[in-house]
């Protein structure tokens, strides 16, 4: 499938399971599954950015999407036009359904969306700079992007979420 195909399949399946479509969950879970689903990145590349990582050609294929009439976009939400059955034949749907909608499922409020996304930012980034992974380096990487706006219970939360996504 093309890549604007993929996106419109996943965010068929998000609503399917009752999940609250905003821009935010949209670029959180395309990121997470360019972290940690590498088959399937769809090219889109993500930068830190003031709500967590960020992709510009993810942004864009939406304003696509709504151009074409499949999505509307109302502030921060995201609506579907065209209620298509999901193409769920396919590895990359189990991953979305089984692996990523457990962990936003009851975390689809804004800030538990960029704080998931953030923890995987920085695990990866202290991943690929070979320095030391743990719940305190973690802590201080999102500490360092996001000053005191989270405490260190709820980052350290939130890495026991996203650690074992990312150790398996």
């Amino acid at each position: 499938m093309e890549r604007l195909s993929v996106l419109k399949n996943i965010i068929t399946i998000l609503k399917k399971k009752d999940i609250k479509l905003s821009k935010i969950l949209i670029q959180k879970v395309i990121f997470f599954i360019k972290e940690l689903y590498p088959n399937h990145g769809f090219g889109y590349r993500f930068e830190m950015y003031k709500y967590g990582p960020y992709s510009h050609e993810l942004s864009s294929d939406l304003d696509i999407l709504k151009i074409q009439g499949e999505i509307d976009i109302k502030g921060n939400e995201i609506l579907i036009n065209n209620d298509n059955d999901v193409i769920d034949n396919d590895s990359l749907t189990s991953f979305v359904v089984n692996t990523l909608l457990p962990l936003f499922k009851d975390n689809d409020d804004f800030n538990t969306i960029e704080l998931l996304g953030t923890v995987l930012y920085c695990i990866k980034a202290l991943q690929e700079n070979g320095l030391e992974l743990n719940k305190e380096s973690v802590i201080q990487e999102v500490k360092g992007w996001k000053g005191t706006k989270y405490d260190d219970t709820d980052i350290g939360e939130a890495y026991n979420r996203v650690i074992n996504l990312v150790d398996s």
